[in-house]
């Protein structure tokens, strides 16, 4: 059976972070009303890959500098950091990031620096350059948009190559497809790959400035294994979209393949899609599940 949601934020498996340049914003003493003494300064990196395993950029940090210049021993209690993300002027929600629970500092002395690292936790799902914004209170959650808690401020831009960027939609300026999904499988007899004992995400990103109304979608997938060229075809499933998907909007559908996948190898997938009858369909590119019985896998993450 299907299963439909619309999320607030997107299905994580393989996150996975690397070195990437970094850039950074001092905020003046005083910047927020209760970081009065502190000097603030964020940075995070400027360039991060985009990772189609998780529908956006993975594990990704930011970090706030911060330095007692009073003369005084500074209280840290109840650091809270809250962050905006737009892209081409389309806002996408990110998360309130809360103290480190006994990790972090509660004192600051006087001319003393402690970083603070906080997830970057804002839903990016499409290549592009984002602006951003950090807000930062202490003992209360900030006000995103507020002048008043503003820290700081930092580009990041997500690249994506041909093979993992979302695809747009003929048709549909800003609206984008992308498919993503477990790159690992055991190999099952045909009646547990029946019932959809592996699904595939579909993600539909409305990256426009306009609202997308009445939507209709269909998906087909082939599967490959690899070295051969004629396909397992699935039959035509329709999407589930919301009636409506409002500007940084993301739906997610996790969809079942019935094809049999019961040898040890790899094996390609490949979705069509056609948004609105009577569109073109457009390839949503392909992905690869190496089905394996190697016991060192105790756990295979979930589909």
């Amino acid at each position: 059976m299907r299963a439909s949601r619309l999320v607030p934020a997107l299905v994580l498996w393989l996150l996975a972070c690397g070195s990437a340049p970094m850039n950074s914003a001092r905020a003046p003493e005083g910047t927020a009303s209760d970081l009065q003494g502190l000097r603030v300064e964020v940075s995070a990196p400027s360039t991060v890959p985009y990772k189609v395993s998780v529908l956006g950029p993975g594990d990704v940090h930011v970090a706030l500098q911060m330095t007692n210049v009073t003369a005084d021993a500074r209280a840290l209690d109840g650091l809270t950091v809250a962050l905006t993300a737009a892209r081409d002027g389309v806002a996408f929600p990110c998360h309130i990031a809360r103290s480190g629970e006994g990790r972090e500092p509660r004192v600051l002395a006087a001319g003393a620096s402690y970083t603070f690292e906080r997830d970057l936790g804002c839903l990016l799902p499409l290549p592009g350059l984002y602006a951003l914004s950090v807000y930062a209170a202490l003992g209360r959650t900030p006000t995103p948009g507020a002048d008043a808690d503003r820290v700081g401020r930092f580009s990041l831009r997500i690249d994506a190559t041909q093979d993992t960027a979302p695809r747009e939609v003929p048709g549909l300026p800003g609206l984008f497809a992308v498919m993503s999904g477990n790159p690992f499988a055991r190999p099952l007899p045909r009646g547990a790959w029946a019932p959809g004992a592996y699904r595939v995400v579909i993600g539909v990103v409305n990256g426009a400035r306009q609202r997308y109304e009445d939507l209709t979608a269909r998906i087909v997938f082939r599967v490959y294994k690899l070295g051969e060229s004629v396909p397992c075809q699935e039959s035509p499933v329709e999407l589930r979209l919301p009636p409506r998907l409002e500007p940084g909007g993301v739906y997610l559908e996790r969809i079942p393949i019935t094809c049999v996948i019961g040898a040890l190898g790899d094996y390609d997938v490949v979705g069509m899609l056609t948004v609105d009858h009577g569109a073109a369909p457009i390839e949503l590119g392909r992905y690869r599940i190496h089905v394996t019985d190697e016991p060192t896998l105790d756990a295979l993450p979930p589909p």
